[in-house]
């Protein structure tokens, strides 16, 4: 050896493992001096020779093919080497490295946070390499994230449905989820939202709650399910159910009850019922005397030239379907060919007149007639009082060319 000059053993061969080495040196030739003549290193220096990759990397959590509900989780592993104490890792999700250089002490938990996993299949691994630069990759673990409740479609009845009967009425609904556990019909059949029946759920298969008999009202209902990772879910709506077993009740308005051939009456048809707010009715037939149905069924009944009794029929249906009818009727009457007010002689000729039909008239009540043509006839209004009821009678006045010599009482 030559002072000052570097020098190397070569041709060493070690197996793996850790070992620790220094330098000796003396200043004689035959390997022998005097006190104080040997040289050492003054530090020992450590050699690790690792050829071999880790060995094991374990994917503790989660479990494979582990079906979950939360977006954010801690994922852990453990990775074993055969000399080295301190290895880094990289984490691997979806083929993408997530997080990196991960300090991972050998054969000791290591734990990784994740956030905004999506709902959704993943893939996630572990690589890691010792300081020999040595480096190994796990198996690909797989897990499902899902966040969502169950979604629920509610098929029958449909919302806002009316029923003449509430006798085992099924509640048919579609739900869909791919972990679905246990299904729920809630209602207020009893007066208190509540669960009236539990079923299994099976995904995508429209499924019913049966054998409910309700009485007559309105109700709500609705279907709540859960699947096996704890997420649950009601239907978007509640919907309403109606009993309605009950006819609505029919009313029948005339504007008179006796009028004159060829004369109009004003017919309206109206009804109500004990659940629906606004059944629908409508003017169905009017009979003639001789047996005939009209075809004015307008309201406005003008085929009046048959003097007799006239029928009217008014129907009603609510939107459960129950239906109603009623009837009534009126009279239609011959004019008489003279005048009511008296008849007049002596050469005198009717210049205008005017017939007005009063439907009733009586001591407490009078009736008060508008003349429409006052220039004409120079009267406005006329007042009649009566000593007892009278009913459809007929005024006319007329206005004569003359004064006539002797008025007559028909």
């Amino acid at each position: 050896m030559v002072s000052g000059v570097t020098f190397n053993f070569s041709e060493v061969h070690a197996s793996d493992g850790v070992y620790i080495w220094t330098c000796w040196a003396t200043n004689g030739s035959d390997n022998t001096a005097g006190p104080g003549s040997e040289l050492h290193a003054s530090v020992n220096y450590t050699l690790y020779v690792d050829t071999q990759a880790p060995h094991f990397i374990n994917l503790t959590y989660p479990l494979n093919n582990s079906n979950l509900s939360a977006s954010s989780l801690d994922l852990n592993w453990t990775v074993l080497d055969h000399i080295d104490d301190e290895l880094y890792c990289n984490l691997t999700l979806d083929s993408v490295i997530n997080q990196s250089n991960i300090i991972s002490n050998n054969d000791t938990l290591v734990n990784q946070t994740v956030n905004n996993l999506a709902d959704g299949t993943h893939y996630w691994n572990i690589t890691c390499w010792d300081n020999a630069s040595n480096a190994n990759t796990s198996v690909t673990g797989v897990f499902n994230i899902d966040t969502s409740g169950p979604v629920i479609q509610l098929d029958n009845p449909s919302n806002n449905t009316w029923r003449l009967n509430g006798t085992n009425i099924k509640f048919n609904y579609t739900t869909t989820d791919s972990h679905l556990s246990a299904c729920k019909l809630w209602s207020n059949f009893n007066g208190t939202w509540m669960v009236n029946q539990t079923q299994s759920g099976v995904s995508g298969v429209s499924k019913n709650f049966s054998n409910v008999y309700l009485a007559e009202g309105s109700y709500i209902w609705n279907v709540w399910c859960n699947d096996t990772l704890g997420n649950s879910a009601f239907s978007s709506t509640n919907y309403t159910l109606y009993i309605d077993e009950t006819s609505p009740t029919v009313s029948i308005s005339l504007s008179a009850t006796s009028v004159y051939v060829s004369d109009s009456v004003t017919i309206t048809c109206s009804a109500s019922d004990n659940m629906d707010s606004s059944p629908s009715s409508s003017l169905s037939s009017v009979t003639k005397p001789n047996g005939d149905s009209s075809t004015d069924l307008d309201g406005t009944f003008s085929d009046t030239n048959d003097a007799g009794t006239y029928t009217v029929q008014c129907s009603a249906t609510d939107q459960a379907g129950n239906s109603a009818t009623a009837s009534t009727t009126f009279t239609v009457l011959n004019p008489s060919s003279s005048s009511s007010s008296g008849g007049g002689s002596g050469g005198s000729e009717v210049v205008e007149k005017e017939t007005k039909i009063i439907a009733e008239a009586s001591p407490e009540q009078s009736a008060s007639i508008e003349i429409s043509n006052p220039e004409e006839l120079s009267v406005s209004n006329i007042e009649i009082k009566v000593k007892e009821v009278v009913k459809n009678f007929k005024i006319t006045v007329a206005k004569l060319s003359s004064k006539p010599d002797s008025v007559e009482d028909e």
